[in-house]
């Protein structure tokens, strides 16, 4: 059964985490009551949408946003009925020549306060072209003056998809270029489910950590192995998740994947080294600095442990480094039946990896490249979308069957034994 704790409460708080719709631009925002956002060309403070519920409608009105919740929605009429033959090629609508309005005259409407939509039809209406351009060709124009002079504002709730559609578009390095639809193929790849435990390796802001969380909610554990001493949880924050999700999530960086192989001993002067010499004074500030230190080594003392307990259902690898090693030294972890799925921009790494699984116990050995093309769906006018990012990376799929073994100390029990002759 899925995990609905994140689904409890569909009201916008003060502190969450939400995405900001315009039809100009997307953006990741924190609710707070003071101070202004910023979201394309509008700037307004967050204040007005506390209390609201998501997929809420708000106007920007003096830097306040309006909730629109009475007013009905309203479009712009365009032109019924669809002509493949008509077309635009003997319109002259060059440097605003077919514009009876001037810049003036929009800027006197926009300073005595009038909405968006109300700028909108007076432009269109001024248009001497527009009703001859085809439908399309109306949508197209309604949607650039919309962008240049709506202040309609939606605030919907942080999803995986809406994260990735975010970053892709302003910072697409940050998550590796992972699109949303590649993250589906690997959880699905993955097995990722309610109460499964799960190893993320990753670079990407912790969007893998957070999408594989969202899924397991409280009932299960991931384990992120982050690059450097500081936990990736950018994207991770970004979820809003409670407490009890939280408590799912363990942190180990990647550096210390070979003290797995080695039996650790506490020192014996931990307590002296960590903690303060009886008779010395300190001040409050270096207390809290100690009491910080000793909580996070703690941390990963209990990380240590539950990682080298091994019993992991699945395997996730999204990083902007060679992946094979960091596969050599975490597979033995992974239960029989377990998933290993691994992501990478280009093909060349994940080829290595391919061989090496070919000459393991592995089964369902898979390297695809995974690639939603959205189209263009129009009568006489139906092409894949001019627009689009053409690298949506490749995936490396397979399923463990038994431990790795090693030839010189344990022997295969599917190798066929020897007949005395």
């Amino acid at each position: 059964l899925v995990n609905n704790i994140m689904d409890v409460d569909h009201t916008i708080k003060d502190g969450l985490w939400v995405v900001v719709h315009t039809p100009a631009a997307k953006k990741l925002v924190k609710v707070e009551d003071k101070g202004q956002v910023k979201v394309g060309k509008l700037k307004f403070s967050m204040q007005g949408s506390i209390g609201h519920t998501f997929g809420s409608r708000f106007d920007v009105v003096k830097g306040q946003l309006v909730s629109l919740q009475d007013d009905p929605q309203q479009k712009i009429q365009l032109k019924k009925g669809i002509d493949t033959v008509e077309d635009n090629r003997f319109l002259n609508d060059m440097n605003g020549a077919s514009q009876q309005m001037s810049h003036k005259d929009i800027e006197a409407l926009k300073a005595s306060g009038e909405k968006g939509m109300v700028i909108m039809e007076k432009v269109i209406e001024n248009s001497a072209t527009f009703k001859a351009k085809t439908l399309y060709s109306q949508e197209k124009y309604v949607n650039t003056k919309a962008k240049k002079y709506s202040s309609e504002v939606i605030i919907d709730k942080v999803s995986t998809r809406n994260i990735c559609e975010i970053y892709l578009e302003k910072g697409a390095p940050k998550i590796c270029s992972l699109r949303w639809d590649t993250l589906a193929w690997m959880l699905t790849k993955a097995n990722v489910h309610s109460g499964c435990k799960v190893l993320v390796a990753e670079s990407c802001q912790g969007l893998v950590t957070g999408a594989a969380l969202e899924r397991i909610g409280d009932t299960g554990h991931v384990i992120q192995l982050h690059p450097g001493d500081t936990p990736l949880l950018t994207v991770v924050d970004n979820y809003n998740f409670p407490q009890d999700i939280m408590r799912s999530l363990s942190h180990f960086p990647l550096y210390g994947i070979g003290l797995l192989d080695k039996d650790i001993k506490e020192e014996k002067n931990a307590e002296e080294e960590a903690g303060v010499a009886s008779g010395v004074t300190v001040s409050d500030e270096a207390e809290q600095r100690e009491t910080r230190r000793m909580e996070k080594r703690r941390r990963l003392s209990d990380t240590y442990k539950l990682t080298k307990a091994g019993d992991f259902d699945s395997l996730l690898i999204a990083v902007r480094f060679e992946p094979l090693p960091i596969v050599k030294a975490l597979i033995k972890y992974l239960l029989p039946c377990g998933s290993i799925v691994i992501y990478c921009q280009f093909k060349e790494p994940l080829l290595e990896c391919f061989q090496y699984f070919k000459t393991r116990n592995f089964v369902n050995v898979h390297l695809s490249e995974r690639w939603t093309q959205e189209y263009q769906v129009l009568q006489g006018r139906t092409h894949p979308t001019m627009m689009m990012d053409n690298c949506p990376g490749f995936v490396l799929s397979a399923i463990k069957l038994l431990p790795d073994l090693d030839d010189n100390n344990v022997s295969n029990p599917l190798k066929r034994p020897k007949l005395d002759t």
